[in-house]
């Protein structure tokens, strides 16, 4: 019964990190992923 729980106590924690890792990285290059929204945006209206 106990495997189980800390199988999915390590998946939770998996996850955490990695959204831990992905907020930090959007935080970092916040300027860049704005640059980079700005451009699909753009590309979009080209497109249409």
């Amino acid at each position: 019964m106990s495997e189980p729980q800390w199988r999915s106590l390590f998946v939770n924690d998996e996850f955490v990190c990695q959204w831990v890792v992905i907020m930090y990285f959007s935080q970092l290059h916040f300027s860049y992923f704005l640059l980079l929204n700005e451009i699909i945006y753009n590309q979009s209206i080209f497109v249409v």
